[in-house]
């Protein structure tokens, strides 16, 4: 039986967007000092930028991104200037992301 939608794909993507308001985005998008202690703890900066960004992600709208998904790229900019890295970078990390996450298999 197929699965029943509850939203429509517009009501999904509104319920996920990020705002477009500037200072909100900053304001979820702030790393803490101890997100940073945790950021930091990655070698390379590709891969703090890229946890940094599925942190965010997580938190709000409390989902991660799905395989090849580019981040919403206010976000991207707001950590990286945080991190003091190019946005760029981001590129380097989502590849590796995609081969390191193991398919989930019923034991």
């Amino acid at each position: 039986m197929p699965r029943r939608e509850l939203l429509t794909p517009a009501q999904r993507f509104q319920l996920f967007a990020f705002p477009d308001d500037e200072s909100e985005l900053i304001r979820l998008a702030t790393l803490s000092k101890e997100d940073f202690a945790f950021v930091r703890q990655h070698r390379g900066n590709h891969n703090r930028l890229g946890v940094a960004v599925l942190m965010i992600y997580l938190r709000y709208p409390g989902r991660v991104l799905g395989p090849g998904e580019k981040p919403h790229a206010p976000i991207l900019g707001i950590v990286a200037t945080q991190l003091r890295v190019a946005p760029a970078v981001w590129d380097l990390y989502a590849p590796r992301r995609a081969v390191q996450i193991p398919p989930l298999m019923g034991a």
